[in-house]
């Protein structure tokens, strides 16, 4: 659970950080412009050993100043909303990549402490960009696979399948993580179904949830079950999300649907308890008693 603090808070101040538009330059002070027909004020004398030059007030029977030129159009809104093009990606490596990425090297060394100690992490990461255009490649699912598979001794939870309140399953997303579920080299990937966001696209219509209890069926350890509700002010409040998935529970065998229920939960955890409490003790120097 720390490293999944960690993580969050880090995308989060990150992302913070990256939409902060820079900081405009402070605007000069307005020059004095004499009374018409005034003298002009006497000036003190240059002083080059200071560093300082005083230039006279000009005379006003002077010339008046030009208007200052114009500035440049705003872009488009359409050239704001575009997304950026997606960087290339190295299932090898980790690419260097500033800010909230799957690609930041900080998020690969947090992964690797992860896995060396024994914690659980749980990756907050949207499927698909938030409203995408027609045809647009999703792009960030591909990170996310490079990421698992950089990463085989650390165990990773990809929370609410990657959906949001914009952001929608992508076509053959079911196919997708079957896919992934399937490949031996990430067997250390395991999928969170939280949060009501994802239950109303699971429990549309019930195609949709024999489509999702077919592939909990055929990997029964590696979903978990999850409310997401925070801070409820009742109990039914709290069991919203339960109740949403009342009919994925329905079609699930008893045994699995205890697993995605709890005893998944139970086994990842319990395990990660052990490990970290064992790396603690093999790392952390004890006070002298």
């Amino acid at each position: 659970m720390l490293t999944s603090l960690i993580c969050y808070l880090w995308l989060q101040q990150q992302s913070i950080e990256n939409s902060k538009p820079p900081e405009p330059p402070p605007a000069p002070p307005p020059a004095a412009v004499p009374a018409p027909g005034a003298a002009p004020e006497p000036q003190p004398p240059a002083n080059l050993e200071g560093g300082v030059v005083q230039v006279p007030t000009a005379p006003a029977s002077a010339a008046p100043l030009p208007p200052p030129p114009s500035p440049p159009p705003a872009p488009a809104l359409e050239a704001l909303e575009a997304p950026a093009a997606a960087p290339a990606v190295s299932s090898q490596q980790s690419v260097r990549a500033p800010g909230a990425s799957l690609l930041n090297p900080a998020l690969d060394r947090l992964l690797d402490f992860a896995g060396e100690a024994g914690l659980v992490a749980i990756i907050h990461n949207d499927v698909d960009m938030p409203f995408p255009k027609p045809g647009q490649d999703p792009y960030q699912v591909v990170q996310m696979r490079d990421l698992v598979k950089r990463h085989p001794n650390t165990t990773i939870i990809w929370a609410h399948a990657g959906l949001g309140r914009v952001v929608r399953p992508v076509k053959d997303q079911l196919a997708i993580m079957d896919r992934g579920l399937a490949n031996p080299e990430f067997k250390n990937l395991y999928i969170d179904l939280s949060w009501d966001e994802v239950a109303k696209y699971v429990v549309a219509s019930p195609e949709a949830v024999q489509a999702t209890a077919d592939l909990i069926k055929r990997y029964p350890d590696r979903f978990l079950f999850g409310t997401d509700e925070v801070a409820p002010s009742d109990q039914q409040k709290y069991l919203k999300v339960y109740d949403m998935y009342a009919p994925l529970f329905a079609a699930l065998p008893p045994d699995v649907s205890r697993k995605f229920r709890m005893g998944n939960y139970e086994r990842l955890f319990d395990a990660a308890r052990q490990k970290v409490r064992a790396w603690e003790k093999a790392h952390v120097p004890r006070p002298a008693s």
